[in-house]
């Protein structure tokens, strides 16, 4: 090694949870019609956000998870016009700031058909404002019929009044510090894009044209996701690779509905773009067993097929759902839960540093450095809305106080590009003009380029770290200009 090279090839930590952005487990708030019994689950289908959260706690799910999802009607949000939920419904305030003191980002799907919803899932001043649309009948497990008006998804008048909602919904969420990604689409049964009733072929790829353009429009920071699998795959291809949406699937678990040609599909799209997984099951200690078609399976072995589908398809994400099924996952299943959290999504460990690590007045030094992700999934930090945003950066920090002196990011790295198990080695060169001679500790983080780059990836790696979560590496010997090369 040459004199005043420093080389370290740091422990992997294959044990902590990691709370990053866009992978994890995800809690739910599954709002639609629901006849079990739920504690947290009132007859209006929308939880109480103590019961929800205490409900949450008890199972010790809230401390596995990194995401909130709400899946909601578009009039639970948006009840009269111009009057939204995050502003004037306390109770939904107050479940927003439950996942934000638990560190949950937020996540969300807003449907606008009524299909199994608890109350109709367009606002009625969209219907009194002159949109056209249709009256459906559905009976819920006990016969009792329940009849709703839903809009005609190519109406110009439904579409005006959706995309103000939109635009309003963006000016409020459309912050990647607060929510992780958007399910930009929500048309059809559930918001899955299927049932969506259209004349024509050229009307649903009208519609989805209209609703993936429309989120993209207003929605410039966050992720959005493409369900896939419902839809003629041209159009979920279109999403994916022109627009930038990542990729968004449920049925995982399930060989009926997540069939091997549905599953060959979603390897082909990838790693082109990240998958965000959604299990088949709910309503988990309402029911003993569930037919597959080859025979009835029990509640551990449809979990462990679960698990087993999101580890094959490189998911980031997969669902515990709202407390009943959550309680069911940590009682009966929380070694998965466990195995997923530490395999699930990407998990970059930073396998070997070399550095110089005694500088000459010159203030230039080069660093090499290479990555192994230890995940199954990708940190989809190349979509249009992220923009590259994630950067591997070294700083010169204070000994004492580990404050930053100055940072270098490192503009040629892209952490997208690292998959599963792979090595990537680089070879980086800083320079650290404009800071004084002395000993500094050299920093490591991947950091937020439009965030004051500020560290913002937790790695799967054993060292010091700062307050502020910068790495530390070794310590760096600036010369002093004035009396020459440091000998």
């Amino acid at each position: 090694m040459p004199k005043g090279e420093h080389s370290y090839q740091p422990p992997y930590d294959a044990t902590s949870l990691l709370k990053n952005p866009a992978m994890g487990w995800m809690l739910y708030v599954d709002a639609f019609y629901h006849d079990t019994a739920n504690p947290a689950l009132p007859d209006n289908g929308f939880p109480d956000a103590a019961a929800y959260w205490a409900a949450q706690d008890q199972s010790g799910a809230s401390a596995l998870a990194n995401i909130q999802y709400i899946r909601v009607p578009w009039a639970q949000l948006e009840p009269s016009k111009g009057h939204y939920a995050w502003e004037q419904d306390a109770n939904f305030i107050a479940l927003i700031d439950g996942a934000r003191q638990r560190h949950l980002r937020l996540a969300f799907r807003v449907y606008v058909d009524s299909q199994n919803s608890y109350r109709q899932a367009t606002p009625e001043f969209v219907w009194h404002a002159g949109a056209q649309g249709y009256e459906e009948t559905w009976e819920d497990s006990h016969g009792r019929a329940f009849t709703y008006w839903n809009p005609t998804v190519t109406d110009r008048t439904f579409q005006l009044y959706f995309e103000a909602f939109v635009r309003a919904f963006a000016a409020r969420f459309d912050d990647p510090d607060e929510v992780d990604f958007i399910d930009g689409q929500g048309l059809g049964w559930w918001g899955e894009m299927h049932h969506i009733r259209v004349e024509a072929d050229e009307d649903l790829q009208s519609a989805f044209r209209w609703i993936t353009e429309t989120y993209a429009n207003h929605f410039t920071r966050v992720l959005l996701g493409a369900q896939i699998g419902a839809i003629p795959d041209a159009l979920s291809d279109w999403a994916v690779r022109h627009v930038g949406y990542v990729l968004r699937r449920d049925s995982f678990g399930s060989p009926l509905w997540l069939t091997s040609i549905d599953k060959e599909k979603i390897l082909a799209r990838w790693p082109q773009t990240a998958v965000f997984a959604e299990n088949c099951y709910h309503h988990l200690l309402s029911r003993s067993s569930w037919w597959e078609g080859d025979g009835f399976m029990k509640l551990r072995d449809v979990l462990l097929r679960v698990v087993s589908d999101a580890l094959q398809l490189h998911a980031n994400t997969l669902d515990l759902r709202g407390p009943e099924d959550a309680s069911a996952w940590m009682r009966h299943a929380r070694d998965l839960v466990e195995h997923f959290a530490r395999r699930g999504g990407y998990r970059f460990h930073v396998s070997a540093i070399r550095y110089e690590s005694v500088i000459d007045d010159d203030r230039k030094m080069r660093i090499h450095h290479s990555w192994i992700n230890y995940g199954v999934g990708k940190l989809p930090n190349d979509t249009p809305n992220w923009n590259h945003k994630y950067r591997v950066a070294f700083a010169l920090l204070d000994i004492q106080s580990g404050i930053s002196a100055k940072i270098s990011v490192v503009t040629d790295v892209d952490p997208s590009d690292w998959l599963q198990n792979q090595e990537n080695a680089y070879s980086s060169e800083t320079c650290w003009n404009e800071v004084d001679a002395g000993k500094y500790s050299l920093g490591l983080a991947i950091v937020d380029s439009q965030h004051d780059n500020k560290p913002s990836i937790t790695l799967a790696t054993i060292l010091p770290q700062t307050k502020t979560g910068w790495y530390k590496i070794g310590t760096v010997q600036l010369a002093d200009r004035s009396k020459g090369a440091v000998s």
